[in-house]
């Protein structure tokens, strides 16, 4: 259900707000307005279930590429205060220190504390692990610069794993992969969410539906598109 999308972490952080195939997503443009990864990253428009930033709407990003002559150029641009870009490099704003990093809105909200290659990455394990995106998704290990979902034990100790059955590892995410995964969840007992496909627990059969609380006290015994709905 939306509501319990709303009520979790991943609606305030990344705009995961709607409940679509059995999964929380960002499914419209108003799941990502009211997220951090809008306000922090200019991430704000929803498209294939996140939130992505478009041209107008990432002003960080122009903001690197305006000429700048001195330090205190960059210091007072957001491009310094959220991504560390806070000394001048070519005329341009680019992270040098790890200091700068350290103190910007990236690394306390998506692990990117070490200034590499004019920018500043999650390069250390450690720097994802006290994320909230890392006790929530799993986004636990450094790889390419970023935070993600890189093995097992990553999503087995996440909140999405006890939640929503995200408990394996799969393309830098967590997904619901088996059904052990799934049959253990109140989604699975309530809603008859009990099988996993495609990545999360769905109902895909009509046993998951007739053993749930929405059969009995609903009447939804009869599953349609990856829900129980009453025939």
């Amino acid at each position: 259900k939306d509501s319990d999308c709303e009520k979790s972490g991943v609606c305030s952080l990344v705009g995961y707000c709607t409940a679509k195939d059995g999964k929380c997503q960002a499914a419209k443009d108003s799941d990502c307005a009211n997220s951090r990864a809008c306000s922090t990253f200019g991430q704000c428009t929803a498209k294939d279930g996140k939130c992505h930033a478009t041209k107008d709407s990432d002003r960080t990003a122009k903001d690197s590429k305006r000429q700048a002559a001195k330090d205190s150029d960059c210091t007072k641009l957001d491009v310094c205060r959220k991504f560390g870009q806070c000394t001048v490099k070519y005329g341009e704003c680019h992270a040098t220190r790890d200091s700068d990093c350290e103190k910007s809105v990236g690394c306390s909200l998506v692990g990117q504390c070490t200034a590499k290659d004019g920018k500043c990455q999650a390069t250390q394990d450690s720097d994802c692990a006290k994320l909230e995106a890392c006790s929530t998704l799993g986004y636990c290990t450094a790889k390419d610069g970023e935070c993600h979902a890189a093995k097992d034990s990553d999503c087995e100790k996440s909140k999405g794993c006890r939640t929503s059955g995200w408990c394996s590892a799969k393309d830098g995410e967590c997904h619901a992969t088996k059904a052990s995964e799934c049959v253990y969840l109140e989604m699975c007992t309530r809603w008859g969410y009990c099988t996993a496909k495609e990545g999360n627990c769905q109902a895909a059969q009509d046993s998951d539906c007739t053993n749930s609380k929405a059969c009995s006290t609903l009447g939804w015994c009869t599953v349609k598109d990856g829900e129980c709905v009453n025939p």
